[in-house]
């Protein structure tokens, strides 16, 4: 799943969700909505994909410049906002030499400028590429001589990788032969899939959500990587963290959204190690249906409203899959003044999601936890 602001105004987006089917064809759906009067989301087009969506991302470089969507899955493919194939890019400079499992694609441009965009790609025999999306070209690639599940781009010239060993490779895109490899947390036993979170603009942490039998979700140091990575400690111990994503509005918000139909909520103010170990448990927790659904994908939107942001998520059951929208507070410390800068600022306004969506749409009714407070929620559409 994947959100970008579309238009001049802040309550209008585009959200991309993929479908993730082994025996059947896939397809991704694009939806425009608009937060400020949380109507039912329109359908604006629907992508073929023969194999399974690995990921979306979408690349808005701003007002005046068309968004593009890339998915991979077999190959990446460049889409515009109205469903219509741009581009082809292929991996196959691999040691088999053949057209490999793209497992996933990340972003990166500076809005500001319009400065050509930068893309990174991973596949499932071990290249990770970074390319130019004008020209389509693979400028740099690196064999990382195992399975890589994820990608994604940090601050500056940094890009995080993470691969099915346990291993996370840290790359400075300036000396890409220079790769350094974090440790994996201990118990995370090989082999592990893994979906990755690294936020523009939050430099100095990054999350990983290893999947598997001995799962876990791990806090890295990217200014310190000696430090070892902190876990956190989610309420279901045994619970597998489907996807995660640093908040664009909030940096210090990390969402995780578990496969047992928990959303968490981690609040970071600071990097220091005391700091990071106290935000390693939920500050926020949320269950549509009463945990009866499975989340499988999440979105977080920019700051729609001064101290708001919005929370999209995909379930997923027997019956089908739903999208759900919740809007989530600020941080508790911009409330203290203790403010890591924020991405965007707040110019649109907008009633929070459950009180615009009273009327018309049903409404969750989250399961409180006895040490977290829950937010509250409302059923939007089903997807399938």
């Amino acid at each position: 799943m994947s959100m970008c602001s579309s238009g001049s105004t802040g309550g209008n987006v585009l959200l991309a969700c993929g479908s993730f089917l082994v025996d059947a064809p896939n397809v991704v759906d694009i939806f425009s909505m608009n937060f400020d009067n949380l109507q039912e989301p329109t359908k604006q087009a629907q992508l073929p994909h023969a194999f399974p969506v690995s990921c979306a991302r979408w690349l808005a470089k701003g007002p005046g410049f068309p968004e593009l969507l890339i998915t991979s899955s077999d190959y990446l493919r460049i889409w515009n906002s109205r469903g219509e194939l741009q581009t082809i890019l292929q991996h196959t400079d691999n040691h088999k030499d053949a057209s490999a499992q793209i497992t996933s694609v990340d972003v990166c441009c500076d809005a500001s400028t319009g400065s050509s965009a930068q893309l990174a790609s991973c596949d499932s025999y071990g290249l990770c590429g970074f390319w130019d999306v004008e020209r389509g070209v693979m400028h740099t690639k690196l064999d990382l001589e195992q399975p890589l599940c994820d990608v994604g781009f940090g601050p500056g010239s940094l890009a995080a990788v993470a691969g099915n060993q346990g291993d996370c490779f840290l790359v400075d895109r300036r000396q890409p032969r220079e790769v350094g490899i974090l440790a994996p947390p201990r118990h995370v036993r090989a082999p592990a899939t893994a979906k990755l979170a690294w936020g523009l603009h939050r430099p100095d942490i990054f999350a990983v959500a290893w999947q598997g039998e001995h799962a876990g979700t791990a806090i890295y140091n990217a200014a310190y990587r000696e430090s070892p990575p902190q876990l956190l400690r989610h309420h279901h111990r045994d619970g597998v963290v489907a996807d995660l994503s640093w908040s664009p509005a909030f940096p210090e918000l990390l969402c995780c959204a578990g496969e047992h139909g928990t959303v968490e909520v981690f609040e970071f103010s600071r990097s220091t190690a005391e700091a990071v170990c106290a935000g390693c448990v939920p500050c926020l927790s949320w269950e549509p249906k009463d945990g009866r659904e499975n989340c499988a994908s999440l979105a977080l939107s920019r700051e729609v409203r001064q101290g708001l942001h919005v929370l999209v998520l995909g379930t997923a059951s027997l019956k089908g899959g739903s999208l759900w929208i919740t809007s989530l507070p600020e941080p508790s410390c911009r409330r203290s003044s203790a403010v890591i800068r924020s991405t965007s600022s707040a110019n649109d306004p907008l009633l929070p999601v459950e009180a615009a969506a009273e009327a018309t749409v049903p409404v969750a009714s989250p399961t409180q936890d006895a040490d977290v407070p829950a937010a509250s929620a409302s059923l939007v559409e089903p997807v399938c």
